[in-house]
């Protein structure tokens, strides 16, 4: 138990270093970890421009266990497959903008 109450803060004390896309869901019945300091966690204390957060109501810890799993998947699915969409589309722009310019022409 000490162990992950030192692993917690640990990650609380270098929140601010993450910058890559986090998302959380967290449900609101959970009796294990705080929901709101979930919450304080995502909105306040990652540094990454693109998070979210989602308090889903009436779940507990476990919430791919509880009888929220198949909601809780379609919505992991689908922020991970628009964050795959999006990452791919800059892909696509970066080497599109690569083959532009070694197409000039040269003297």
């Amino acid at each position: 138990m000490l162990a992950c109450a030192a692993h917690a803060l640990q990650v609380g004390k270098n929140a601010r270093k993450l910058t890559l896309p986090v998302y959380v869901a967290h449900g609101t019945k959970d009796a294990c970890t705080s929901v709101a300091a979930s919450r304080r966690f995502v909105e306040g204390g990652v540094s990454s421009a693109d998070k979210t957060f989602r308090a889903v109501e009436g779940g507990y810890h476990e919430l791919l266990h509880g009888p929220e799993w198949r909601d809780c998947t379609e919505h992991i699915a689908s922020w991970i497959k628009s964050h795959a969409a999006a990452a791919a589309g800059k892909e696509a722009g970066k080497e599109a903008a690569k083959a532009e310019a070694g197409s000039g022409s040269k003297l």
